[in-house]
């Protein structure tokens, strides 16, 4: 652990930034007028009414500093963000009732560990893109947020320890919070790649960006497209993609789409597959004696957290 760990540095992403910047301060820094005032990168004087003028500037970056080391902070960006870093003990608990009452639907923790900023850092942490803080200690979905994400059955199976709460609220932890840097860096990289914006990673990024052209039979009846897969292996970027057009409910030539199946001809090709494909919600088919058969409908995994976890 490092002095770091006295600040938190919390984005929330919602559909009303200045509900965020507002909790924000009631939150932290109730009453108190920033030493530092920074809009569109230009420094103003602070007043009493900056708040109100931050809330009403959506054109570029504003933001306020709370101390002379700029240590606590608070930003907004174009893209609705806003992020906040201020004193807090870390405490997933707490941290989870702090998320109940905040106004967000995406949420993302920085880092505790500021070795891990330093350039010589192989391994690039994934984020949530839109200004979101690269993956720290855990991140955070409320309500609609959960549909950023392949599906809710995401949470429960990935390397992490998941705890959920009032309001909708579902936090990830990435790592123990009592270990040192290495260790932490250990615990957290399988669930980094997972969550992030990688074509492994269950979270659908805004734009969505497409790499695969799916392609099967289409009922324009059931609106469901099949994929028929033999001799072939779907990647996970095809699983995503294919989870996203089900999402956005069209495929990319316009036609409605509330079903996409994959049939494996071979029973076996279909049971290595069906827990990938179950966990982003698409069917799961194969073929048995000459009779389709589903086998998704009745899936229930074991969920297996990582070591650390227990």
């Amino acid at each position: 652990m490092t002095d770091n760990n006295e600040y938190w540095g919390l984005a929330l992403e919602g559909p009303d930034p200045e509900a965020a910047l507002r909790w924000f301060v009631a939150h932290a820094w109730a009453g108190r007028v920033p030493e530092q005032w920074v809009v569109d990168y230009q420094d103003r004087r602070p007043a009493a009414d900056w708040l109100e003028r931050t809330a009403a500037n959506a054109k570029g970056v504003v933001a306020a500093y709370f101390t002379a080391d700029q240590s606590e902070s608070l930003i907004r960006y174009p893209s609705g963000l806003v992020a906040g870093r201020f004193p807090f003990t870390p405490d997933p608990g707490a941290a989870l009732e702090l998320l109940e009452r905040a106004p967000f639907e995406v949420a993302s923790f920085a880092s505790l560990y500021p070795e891990w900023a330093s350039t010589s850092t192989k391994y690039r942490r994934p984020s949530f893109g839109r200004n979101h803080y690269p993956h720290g200690w855990g991140c955070a979905f409320k309500g609609a947020g959960h549909e950023r994400l392949v599906s809710r059955r995401w949470l429960q199976y990935g390397p992490w320890r998941l705890l959920q709460g009032a309001a909708d609220v579902s936090l990830v932890q990435f790592h123990a919070l009592d270990v040192p840097a290495k260790a932490a860096w250990s615990q957290a990289r399988p669930g980094y790649r997972t969550m992030g914006i990688d074509e492994e990673g269950g979270f659908l990024q805004i734009p969505y960006v497409f790499e695969t052209a799916l392609a099967g039979l289409y009922d324009a009846g059931e609106q469901m497209l099949r994929m028929v897969v033999l001799g072939r292996e779907p990647k996970p970027v095809e699983l995503l993609d294919a989870r996203a057009a089900l999402k956005q409910g069209a495929l990319a030539d316009g036609k409605p789409l509330k079903r996409l199946a994959y049939v494996f001809p071979k029973p076996e090709d279909a049971r290595r597959h069906l827990h990938a494909l179950w966990l982003r919600e698409l069917e799961c088919w194969t073929v048995v004696d000459g009779v389709e058969q589903r086998l998704d409908t009745d899936y229930r995994p074991t969920p297996t957290p990582p070591d650390w976890v227990a």
